[in-house]
């Protein structure tokens, strides 16, 4: 009687431990709270990214466009700046240095993007919008001693 007994309890959980649809679900309880789950789930191209993040991000890649593009004027400009002579090449000389200082200002401001939200996103995005006129402003300063000479 006890054989038979201990051969029943031992079919039945083996039958539970086996079986398919109870083995799933505490697989599934534990694959979805699990934070590798969450994490893939949150970097993954498909996940749910909300407007205003998505908005920051496609305004980042133009802001940054921007900055590369007056980076790379500025480099041809600088070559030029040693063809000046007197008071244009002290100037030009001064300009590039506050272009070089608002260049480092405008990536820091810009890598605050990242961790903006709210509120605080129309702040930053107005802080770089002011960092790039000035920077464009002192370009269009540098660019000007080569119109004059």
């Amino acid at each position: 009687m006890n054989k038979l007994l201990f051969a029943i309890a031992l079919v039945f959980f083996l039958n539970i431990g086996l079986s398919p649809g109870y083995s799933d679900q505490k697989d599934q309880q534990k694959s979805a709270t699990s934070p590798e789950v969450k994490k893939e789930a949150q970097e993954s191209p498909g996940a749910k990214t909300s407007p205003m993040k998505m908005e920051a991000e496609k305004y980042e890649k133009k802001v940054r466009k921007e900055l590369n593009d007056l980076k790379r004027e500025v480099k041809k400009l600088e070559a030029k700046a040693k063809e000046l002579s007197g008071e244009a090449k002290a100037k030009a000389k001064e300009d590039l240095q506050a272009f070089r200082e608002k260049t480092k200002e405008a990536e820091a401001k810009l890598k605050s993007i990242k961790t903006a939200s709210g509120e605080s996103w129309e702040k930053v995005k107005s802080e770089i919008d002011s960092a790039m006129d000035s920077l464009k402003n002192t370009y269009k300063k540098i660019a000007s001693y080569f119109e004059k000479a």
